[in-house]
């Protein structure tokens, strides 16, 4: 039981009979089984209920759109044809929320320089919006400067 009341303080620590178990075979211990360990836990009422989230009900920033070219949200969509490394193509999503207006493109790979120049090509049709909303991609960062103008992607 040692072992378990240690696990519960550590932070993130995995706290099942599993952990346990992989603990005792870290100090050496006699093989203990699973049923064993859960029987133990259940019986010294150590057994634990999940925690169910709670929301926090905080309001999420929204971005009234009355018109075009208010807010464009831009998404790069991951490998989708082809096999290899040379053979790796994104394709680029910008659309305009209160039109629906879209520009898609294809690209050979997901360097800034591609996503600039899709902006350029899409913007040029579309127009500058005051917003542009990023995708929580891996691929998209950007650079805010002081007056919070996109200064880099």
């Amino acid at each position: 039981m040692q072992h378990k009341r240690k696990l519960v303080k550590t932070k993130y620590a995995q706290i099942g009979a599993l952990a346990i178990q992989w603990e005792l075979k870290k100090l050496s211990a006699p093989n203990v089984h699973i049923w064993t360990i859960n029987h133990i836990i259940k019986r010294n009422n150590l057994v634990k209920k999940p925690q169910i989230y709670e929301k926090h009900n905080k309001p999420y920033p929204k971005i009234e759109v009355t018109a075009p070219n208010v807010l464009h949200q831009l998404d790069l969509v991951s490998p989708s044809i082809g096999k290899g490394e040379d053979n790796k193509f994104f394709l680029a999503n910008l659309i305009d929320v209160f039109s629906n207006a879209a520009k898609i493109k294809l690209h050979k790979g997901k360097r800034d320089i591609f996503i600039t120049e899709f902006l350029v090509y899409a913007w040029q049709t579309l127009g500058i919006p005051k917003y542009l909303q990023l995708t929580m991609s891996y691929h998209l960062k950007a650079q805010i400067d002081t007056q919070g103008h996109l200064v880099m992607l």
